[in-house]
């Protein structure tokens, strides 16, 4: 129904409106066990500590959530720790579409958080600033908003579905930075 008229649902509509009512768990990383064993967190341990946390060694991975409820090591556990399989990439193209590749920058395999820092600082490091001057006047600007950016990279990896084991990643083109998130 729709106002005072009443109309058929397409078959597509009809399903969409039934899933929008079912109640879908998705698993979460803490629920998901990992595939890999002996996971060792010294990585994150030093960025905790680095940035105000404490650490109990006796109980810190049940007080960061890196079990599962059977007690093995849960998809998050393996995110953060030391060595991993995450691949996150930086990739740079010298054209406006990704038909002239130029590098391709690789800052997984570590714990999440050191991953994510060090892309960071890298297009942090790359962010060239055009100079145009005119009318007596200098002007400066960089590529693109470093505090924009940082924002839309943090969200990008705190929001991505990791579960889907897709990881997030950063293009850079010659007109605009692209920041890929399956979440």
């Amino acid at each position: 129904r729709n106002g005072s008229s009443c109309k058929s649902l397409l078959p597509t509509e009809i399903k969409t409106r039934y899933e929008s009512t079912l109640n879908i768990h998705e698993p979460d990383i803490i629920e998901i066990e990992s595939q890999r064993k002996g996971l060792t967190f010294q990585m994150l341990k030093t960025y905790l500590i680095g940035h105000g946390f404490h650490i109990n060694d006796d109980t810190f991975e049940n007080n960061y959530h890196l079990l599962t409820s059977n007690g093995k090591y849960n998809l998050m556990a393996e995110i953060l720790a030391d060595e991993n399989d995450l691949v996150i990439n930086v990739s740079t193209f010298n054209s406006k579409d990704k038909s002239n590749y130029v590098s391709r920058k690789d800052f997984g395999g570590k714990c999440l958080l050191f991953a994510v820092e060090q892309a960071r600082n890298y297009c942090e490091a790359i962010n060239e600033t055009y100079v145009k001057l005119g009318e007596g006047e200098r002007k400066e600007k960089k590529m693109f908003d470093t505090e924009a950016f940082e924002q839309a990279w943090y969200n990008a990896c705190v929001h991505n579905k990791w579960a889907e084991k897709r990881n997030p990643g950063i293009y850079i083109y010659d007109d605009r930075l692209e920041i890929e998130s399956n979440g």
